[in-house]
């Protein structure tokens, strides 16, 4: 076993300097990151995580080019080697997003993986089996109240869900894998359910929705810091448009108080 991983990034897990973060963030070569064209779009209501206001999720309602949004791929800083140190990552990479530290799901989030369909089917066979393996050792050993992810919720109603009901990406990413990301052999990531509201409704927010939450909870930092790291979605523009003409929000003073630095 010899495989190249890469972590796709889409928010704060590329920019939040806590210490959990900084300690999965340390496994990755952050110096080596990739700017990539994604299916994201603000879709979760975080009420705890981001002070109320809508956060990235994955989106098959993205199927248009000119509708892509940007994140990042980060390079492991080595291949991983063992099935072992597969599910070491896989867990770091858990309790960074705020999971949990012992399994990668919760009702609303999961680790999930993309393997790359052009590599050879030896290596193919081998992730997915490894993959395989941990989603139903995780399955086996919920406990108690433990959920494992609610995958209706991954998506609008009619609505192809951002992963399957094996924690597979289903986003088409097969424009990079046959490009830009030729190189590696499957990504890993994590998939939130969208939320819009505390009734849980699995719909997408308006871009009026989510400018009115981050004007009503005077949270800012998560929308900025994406765009200053050059996280973006097609709804940005507009997003701030509202910001500035509706409310007369100066985003430039508002970015002088962000928190966290660009990386």
């Amino acid at each position: 076993m010899n495989i190249k991983v890469g972590a796709i990034t889409i928010g704060s897990l590329l920019w939040d300097p806590t210490e959990i973060r900084k300690k999965w963030q340390s496994e990755l070569a952050l110096d080596k990151k990739l700017k990539v064209p994604l299916p994201i779009r603000y879709g979760r209501l975080s009420e705890e995580s981001r002070n109320g206001t809508f956060s990235m999720v994955f989106s098959n309602s993205i199927n248009k080019e000119e509708s892509l949004g940007l994140g990042y791929v980060l390079p492991y800083k080595q291949n991983i080697t063992s099935t072992e140190e597969f599910v070491r990552q896989m867990r770091l990479l858990s309790q960074a997003e705020g999971i949990s530290k012992d399994r990668i799901c919760k009702s609303w989030g999961t680790v999930c993986i993309s393997i790359n369909p052009f590599i050879n089917k030896t290596a193919k066979d081998e992730i997915a089996m490894i993959w395989n393996n941990l989603v139903k050792a995780t399955k086996d050993n919920l406990t108690g109240n433990q959920r494992q992810p609610d995958v209706e919720k991954f998506g609008e109603i009619d609505e192809l869900k951002s992963i399957d009901n094996n924690w597979q990406l289903t986003v088409d990413l097969n424009y990079l894998f046959k490009n830009q990301l030729r190189e590696f052999d499957c990504l890993v990531a994590t998939s939130n359910a969208i939320k819009l509201n505390s009734n849980d409704d699995n719909i997408y927010p308006s871009i009026k929705q989510i400018a009115k939450a981050i004007r009503d909870k005077n949270y800012y930092d998560y929308f900025l810091k994406n765009r200053m790291n050059s996280i973006r979605t097609f709804q940005d523009k507009k997003i701030a448009k509202i910001l500035k003409l509706k409310y007369r929000v100066s985003l430039k003073d508002k970015m002088k108080s962000c928190r966290y630095a660009v990386i």
